[in-house]
Parts: C-alpha cells; structure tokens; sequence
C-alpha cells in the first residue's frame, strides 16, 4: 500500500504542476529587502517540518521571506483573540479552522478575499470548501485542504463472526441498521460476555458534531438556519430527533462503549478494541505505523430511503489574510499559491490530506493506480460532503450542541436534551441576532 501511495502522489505532484502552472504568479527573489509576511497556524510539533520545505521553494521564486508560527490549537485560539483583538498588524496570514470563519469576520479579523481571487479561480475549489469559507455573500478563506470519512472495519472479526460485508460502493451503500446488526453479530462472536470492551461500532470523533451532525445531515436536516443563529426548528426538527435517537441507541444497545474520550477511539480500533469505526482517511498511515493490517473500508453508511440525502462529515483548516497586515497582497499572493499552487500539492503530498481543489479531487478520481480508500474520499468530499454551520457563534453553538451530545450518550432522553440546548443556544446567540 505505501508503494502505491508513493507512486500516485508523485503523479499528483506532477498533475498539479501541469494543471495550476497558470495560478504561479512569481518574481525573482534577490532584492536586498524581501518582504517579510508572518503566517501563523495550528500544528505544533507536526507541521513546522513539512511546511518550511514549501515555504522555501516559494521563497526561491518570490522576493519574500515567510516566517511560521505553530501553536496548539486552543492555544493558537487565545493566541489571535489577543493579536487581533488589540488590531496587531504582527500577523498577515492566519491558519482559520473553517467553522470559526464567521465569528472572526464578524469581529472584523479578516479581509475579503474576492479582491485577490477570480471567479474563475474560485471556482477551482470543491463547493463544501467554498461554502465554508464564505460568510455574509463575501469570500474569505481559501482552503488548505479537506477531510472525508469512511467506514472501515476489522476483518478478523469479522471473518470470525462468520459475516460476509454485501458488496457495496458510493452509489449502493450499506445502511446504518445494517451496520449495526453486524456489529452486534460481531460483539457475540469476539467478545460474548463483554470482557474484553470490544466495541461494535465507534465513532472516532464521538461526542464531537464534527462527525455526529452528519447524522441529521443525511436526513436532510441542516445543521442551523440560513441566518447563522436560528436553531428553532431546527436542532428539534423531527430530523434532528431522529437522528439523535439512533446515536442514543448505539450506545443504549452496547454496540458503541461509553467512557471512551474522541482521543481514544482509533487506538481503540487499531488495538482490536473496535469492530466497525467512522473514521477519516488517515486510518491507513495509522495502521501502517502500527502494523495493523486487519482493516478494510467501505463508504460511510445512509439511513434507508435518504440514501440521495446522504451526508458524510468533512473541513478542515483554511487560509485568512488579517485585516491589520501591512502586506495584504504578498500574503493574498502566497495563499494563492498554498490553496492552488504547487505549494499545495507538496503539502497534500507532506501530509497526506485530501485535495479541496476540483482539479485534485478528479486527479484521484480518474488516476487508475490511486488507492481506492482515497477514491472513495474524493467522492465524498465533491458530492457529500457538508462542512460544519457557517456561525458567528460557532464556539458557543458547538460547546453547547457537544454536551448534549455527551449528554445523549450518557443516557439522556433526546427530547428533554434538546430542548435545553435550544434554551442555551437562543441565549448564546441572540447577540449574533441582525
């Protein structure tokens, strides 16, 4: 599998420098006084090796110096708070995790970014993208790249629950009842008396609406009003309730485990503490590194009869130019080139994510020789793909939607749940409220 992986990124590699060749906007680099632009990000400890590299071939055709910040994320968060809340011009371009586009355009962080990017430009990018980072008619932030989930499994287990997988792919998928009555075929067979805390079935981000508001997605539902702050009618739709009374039952049933953190789960699967997991495409470097080869996949599931509604989990970190920065278009420019340049295939290719560009998204797609896990992301990620609610009150929405959520796994009734989110959420938001 890392042969084959090697292999196609270098024909992505070499696909994009064909393709976006025209995006490259380059001046020599030589002058005595390169411009100096600051871009600061998550990714502490993980990024700064692989970005530097990239920042160094920009630097080579371009008269600018770009220096990099990495924080921890809740660190990162605090850190822009104070710099852009005190109108620092220190930074010029900021790594935007995508939900948090509208809170910081409605504080006045960042500039419009329509000024730098063509219609045509634009529209390179995958629509999940472009929809994430647009807020209020206006285009913001330029995604660094996206996720996609799919579903894999333990193929031990499953061989030993004596259960053949029905031959499905993104046009045919399995249900999520079909899921559920081989994960629990599987905790009868593997773990009978539950001794072991083998779980069914795992969401790898349990407890997080990064993954589990994919649920009332594919039913149809939206995450949250067209205004960005309604919830009414909404979070308590009977969607909505639906969804939240199967995520209940997962865990009611003893199919999914209780007391196990997001940050646990995929150590879990790989460790043959989990059958069946919704989990993003990194699963296949994980268990490379671990050498656990007893896993294979298949498209996220659908409820039965919304299999045209189906929603699949999916954002990432996007690109911002600040409003303070005394260097607005030498950063715009360099973002051009980390979005849909060559700059950012080296980093798909450093880092192993999944293109948000159209021209990436089809590379994978037509290229015989791409793995089919990735085939299976790309489609997801330009057809199913629905990004978390464009808020100015994403911080409140998700703290509050993500303890009634840990609630509902607990064992709270649904109704009763949501109808004391909705009470926190109208509070919370009305000062976002036109």
């Amino acid at each position: 599998m890392k042969k084959i992986l090697c292999l196609f990124v270098v024909f992505l590699l070499c696909f994009s420098v064909f393709a976006n060749g025209k995006q490259e906007t380059s001046g020599p680099v030589g002058g005595d006084n390169p411009v100096e632009i600051t871009y600061v990000t998550s990714g502490a400890g993980q990024w700064e090796d692989k970005l530097n590299p990239i920042f160094a071939e920009y630097e080579r055709t371009h008269n600018v110096k770009v220096n990099l910040e990495c924080y921890q994320q809740e660190q990162l968060f605090q850190n822009l708070e104070v710099k852009l809340g005190s109108k620092s011009s220190e930074y010029d371009v900021i790594g935007v995790d995508v939900p948090m586009v509208a809170g910081y355009v409605t504080r006045g962080y960042l500039e419009p970014m329509d000024q730098y990017f063509t219609a045509e430009e634009k529209e390179g990018f995958i629509p999940s993208a472009i929809n994430a980072g647009t807020w209020d008619g206006k285009f913001y932030c330029p995604p660094m790249n996206t996720s996609s989930q799919l579903l894999w499994y333990n193929t031990d287990y499953v061989k030993q629950a004596g259960i053949e997988i029905p031959p499905n792919d993104v046009n045919h998928r399995l249900t999520w009842f079909q899921v559920m009555d081989m994960a629990q075929k599987v905790q009868k067979a593997v773990d009978p008396d539950g001794t072991k805390g083998i779980a069914g079935l795992m969401f790898e981000q349990v407890g997080r609406i990064y993954q589990i508001l994919a649920l009332p997605n594919s039913l149809g539902a939206p995450s949250i009003g067209p205004d960005g702050v309604t919830v009414e009618g909404i979070v308590d739709s009977p969607e909505w309730i639906k969804a939240l009374e199967f995520y209940k039952s997962t865990f009611d049933s003893g199919v999914s485990l209780r007391g196990i953190s997001a940050d646990e789960v995929g150590n879990n699967f790989r460790s043959g503490k989990v059958c069946f997991l919704i989990g993003g495409t990194w699963n296949e470097a994980s268990a490379d590194q671990v050498g656990f080869t007893s896993l294979a996949y298949c498209p996220c599931p659908a409820f039965k009869g919304y299999e045209d509604t189906v929603a699949t989990p999916t954002g990432s970190w996007h690109f911002g130019v600040s409003s303070f920065s005394k260097h607005k278009a030498e950063a715009a420019e360099f973002i051009k080139y980390m979005s849909l340049g060559e700059g950012n295939t080296l980093w798909l290719a450093a880092n192993g994510d999944i293109p948000s560009t159209q021209a990436g998204i089809n590379a994978i797609i037509e290229n015989p020789d791409a793995p089919k896990y990735l085939k299976i992301a790309a489609f997801e990620a330009a057809h199913t793909a629905v990004p978390r609610p464009v808020t100015p009150g994403y911080s409140e929405y998700e703290t509050i939607i993500n303890a009634m959520l840990e609630d509902i796994r607990n064992g709270a009734e649904v109704k009763p749940a949501v109808a004391d989110a909705i009470k926190q959420l109208n509070t919370a938001l009305y000062k976002y409220k036109k």
